[in-house]
């Protein structure tokens, strides 16, 4: 099982990182319907669901498996950018810069 995570390719270092960002979001989704919190006003939870992603990325730095990793941080990227973007469109970040000048 080990040699199965120890594959240096792009495109596995991207699928890996997608996987293990759906199932971080699903996890994250399952504890607030747990807690009946409102999903819309808890949204922000879902920036932790690049934590594992991270941790991922470390680990094949560490084994010095440099494309997997490549393909980790590309999906990284796509996934942040992609829940600011829909937390900005939510209005999470209405007051956030009001900058007097």
């Amino acid at each position: 099982m080990k040699d199965f995570f120890n594959k240096d390719n792009f495109f596995f270092g991207f699928i890996s990182g997608l996987v293990i960002t759906i199932l971080s979001c699903a996890v994250i989704y399952l504890i607030i319907f747990a807690l009946k919190a409102d999903l819309i006003q808890e949204s922000k939870a879902f920036l932790f669901a690049a934590i594992p992603e991270i941790l991922l990325m470390r680990w094949y730095a560490k084994m010095k498996l440099l494309k997997s990793m490549k393909g980790i941080v590309l999906c990284l990227f796509i996934t942040l950018g992609a829940i600011i973007y829909i937390l900005y469109y939510m209005g999470h970040f209405a007051n956030a810069f009001n900058w007097k000048l």
